[in-house]
């Protein structure tokens, strides 16, 4: 009776160890999973956008500069809506033809003095002749032959500087000219050259033009029922950009299409106490009703650089790239994490376009620490996809 109850105890003593035993292997292997966030992968569109900032102005915009005489009248006022040809402010236009025949008086005498330095240079081709033929005599000496080369030189340097001067001469004054008789023609009035809306009048009537001159534009119209975008980029984003493309204007909690109309083909360099910033001007043209917009104003701007449709995607914080620029992801195999291969394409702000290496319906892990390699044994979190 004591034998058995030996044995007995001693069969209980060994399942109790081989519990124990079970139970650490078990909590060691537990202990051996990596609890991961998954994300399922699934098949849809990206859009991808490059997001800016930018300036709204009207497509169409005149700045008409005073006239030179008194102001006879002002006939519209900021905000007035007008049509093309309506006069918008009408100078006195008695000394009109006066300002034109002096304007002549000044083209003609610049045309003389030019005709006349003409004549005066031929006669210092003539000399610049005489002197090529005396350097060119081997019974001059060397000095002799080295100053006649200085008073040639000098009458080259003369002759062409002269000539310079007197074209400019010329043409300003033939500007002036065209600009009085332009004036003349338009009966002493500023007139509207298209539809718009009054935005700016710097004249009063019984003012002079000198003084509305001083002060910038005389009037400004603007179209504002037609508006566009004026938007800057960097260099790297320059290559990305391309006429036609898809826009959205964003503004007071509200989206207006639009279409990229410009792209300017020099970028443009600013100089700060920083250094020298280069960018790119680019026009988006407003293709929906501006209502609610107003010109002058700042704007948020998405310009749709790519989109694709049905296509295998995930989200961009499962995406691993190694030092060579190999790209891939971690999925679910089973317990364990397997590294994928993959081929990238499209890219959003949040998603990414694989072309190769995974199917609809793989569980990829999201954010994959340096603790997940390939092989590693791993569990889903609660609650992800």
């Amino acid at each position: 009776m004591k034998k058995r109850n030996k044995i007995i105890i001693s069969v209980v003593a060994l399942a109790l160890v081989a519990g124990a035993i079970a139970i650490k292997v078990t909590s060691s292997n537990k202990n051996k999973y990596m609890e991961v966030k998954t994300s399922t992968v699934t098949t849809g569109d990206i859009k991808s956008y490059l997001s800016t900032t930018g300036t709204i102005k009207s497509q169409n915009s005149k700045e008409y500069f005073g006239l030179t005489g008194k102001v006879l009248r002002v006939n519209y006022k900021v905000g007035d809506k007008v049509k093309k040809g309506d006069i918008l402010v009408t100078y006195d236009a008695s000394d009109l033809n006066a300002q034109v025949k002096s304007a002549e008086l000044t083209y003609n005498n610049a045309v003389l003095q030019k005709n006349d330095a003409v004549n005066q240079n031929n006669d210092i081709l003539n000399k610049i002749k005489e002197l090529d033929a005396q350097i060119a005599n081997p019974a001059n000496s060397v000095q002799v032959i080295s100053n006649l080369k200085t008073q040639r030189d000098s009458l080259k340097a003369t002759s062409s500087e002269k000539f310079k001067q007197l074209d400019n001469t010329v043409a300003s004054a033939k500007i002036n000219l065209d600009l009085s008789k332009q004036k003349l023609s338009s009966g002493g009035s500023i007139v509207s050259e298209f539809d718009g809306t009054v935005t700016a009048v710097n004249v009063t009537a019984g003012s002079s033009g000198i003084t509305a001159q001083s002060q910038g534009a005389a009037v400004v119209v603007q179209n504002l029922d037609n508006l566009k975008v004026l938007i800057s980029v960097g260099k790297y984003d320059a290559g990305k950009v391309a006429l036609g493309q898809d826009a959205v204007i964003k503004s007071n909690g509200k989206e207006y299409k639009g279409k990229v109309t410009v792209i300017n083909p020099a970028a443009t360099k600013i100089v700060s106490a920083t250094g020298a910033d280069a960018s790119l001007g680019i026009e988006v043209n407003i293709t929906d009703s501006a209502s609610g917009l107003k010109a002058e104003f700042d704007c948020d701007v998405d310009i749709l650089l790519a989109e694709v449709k049905n296509v295998i995607k995930i989200p961009s914080e499962s995406l691993k790239t190694d030092k060579t620029g190999k790209s891939y992801v971690y999925i679910i195999n089973g317990d364990k994490a397997k590294e994928v291969a993959v081929k990238i394409g499209t890219e959003s702000d949040t998603e990414i376009q694989i072309a190769e290496g995974l199917k609809s319906g793989d569980k990829v892990i999201l954010n994959p620490s340096t603790s997940i390699t390939d092989g590693v044994l791993v569990k889903e979190a609660a609650g992800t996809k």
